[in-house]
């Protein structure tokens, strides 16, 4: 489960949708309104699938989005 209480079901903004096709650790965090360390955590233990280039970590806009669509809504939430 992928803290729930912190995300909201929606898309990537407009402003986010800039053409690229991979985001940052911290780009990913801002989106998500989360912090970077907590993006970090995520991605070590699988839930966020992100692929390494050097010493970053970047996340596929395609995985980030089917991520956000598949995160269930919290309990209450209509």
């Amino acid at each position: 489960m992928v803290y729930e209480e912190n995300y909201k079901r929606t898309k990537i903004r407009r402003e986010d949708d800039d053409g690229r096709l991979m985001y940052s650790v911290a780009d990913v965090a801002r989106i998500l309104g989360l912090a970077r360390n907590t993006i970090y955590a995520l991605c070590t233990r699988g839930q966020i699938p992100y692929v390494r280039v050097g010493r970053s970590l970047l996340i596929p806009k395609h995985q980030l989005q089917k991520l956000i669509d598949n995160v269930e809504k919290p309990k209450g939430v209509v």
